[in-house]
């Protein structure tokens, strides 16, 4: 799966986003399939067969990958990380406050029983 710029206007085959002439995107000859750039940067190839290598694989495997790409690669990895941590750090949150509820309905229960 390479780099490209668009030739024809299309979809993305992983997010359906539309892919318009000029646009950068990946384009993967032997599937026939045109990812976006974003979906494209996350590791996975808009494939049905999820056990294939994606197109940061897929760069890092073909000689002679431009050292752009492959900057533009790492930096959509980074961001995505980034993005993830954020997510993970709500989610603990939410799971602590939803555990102070809980242990705030259980002390409220006791004293109604006694």
């Amino acid at each position: 799966m390479g780099l490209i710029r668009a030739k024809y206007r299309g979809g993305c085959a992983a997010c359906g986003k539309p892919i318009y002439i000029g646009e950068n995107c990946y384009y993967d000859p032997g599937d026939r399939k045109t990812v976006c750039v974003s979906c494209g940067g996350l590791g996975r190839a808009a494939t049905d067969d999820s056990s294939g290598p994606g197109p940061i694989a897929s760069a890092l495997a073909i000689r002679g990958t431009s050292r752009e790409v492959i900057r533009q690669l790492r930096s959509q990895v980074e961001k995505q990380i980034v993005s993830l941590k954020d997510a993970l750090r709500i989610a603990e949150t939410q799971l602590l406050a939803l555990r102070q509820i809980e242990d705030q309905q259980q002390e409220s229960g006791k004293e109604t029983v006694r």
